[in-house]
């Protein structure tokens, strides 16, 4: 399928753990309107369903593909997350994964991180690191900073995970 340079095309993904369910396809065109008001584009329609939180196993992501590239399904499938990979990891994982991570970085990721998963890092620390910690997280930080602050530290662990150094628990459910 050609199309001409006006229309945008956008893959939408929806499953449940690992398998997907149903894939949507939308296309928009492009518009004076749409990237003067960031509004109805590809990008805040991607960003908007990307930013849903739902409940459980379920998920849903959109991307905005290239028509003349090939993608695999596994470019559908949800990748893992900061806030979704630390309640899975032990103490014993999760200190070697802090010997590994950067003070700065840290308090960066952990800054608009929820309350439940500071404590499970605040746990795995002494109370000098954690006070120092906590200061550090007081200073303004950008969105988009936090969230890479975060990928960083999932590559770490990933990387510790593949090399067999940390184990981290998954539901078998």
């Amino acid at each position: 399928m050609t199309l001409d340079n006006k229309k945008n095309i956008v893959v939408t993904a929806y499953g449940h753990d690992k398998t997907i369910d149903k894939i949507s396809i939308s296309l928009f065109e492009e518009s004076r309107t749409y990237r003067f008001l960031e509004l109805n584009s590809e990008q805040s329609f991607c960003k908007s369903i990307n930013s849903l939180e739902l409940k459980g196993d379920a998920w849903v992501y959109a991307r905005n593909v290239d028509e003349n590239r090939q993608y695999s399904l596994n470019s559908f499938l949800p990748s893992a997350k900061f806030k979704d990979i630390i309640p899975l990891m032990d103490n014993i994982s999760l200190q070697r994964v802090l010997s590994e991570v950067d003070h700065q970085l840290l308090a960066v990721a952990l800054k608009n991180a929820k309350e439940t998963i500071q404590e499970a890092i605040f746990n795995n620390m002494s109370q000098r690191a954690v006070t120092m910690l906590k200061e550090d997280m007081e200073l303004p930080r950008r969105e988009k900073d936090c969230e890479d602050a975060q990928e960083k530290i999932l590559s770490i662990i990933m990387h510790l995970e593949n090399t067999g150094e940390i184990e981290i628990g998954r539901d078998t459910e």
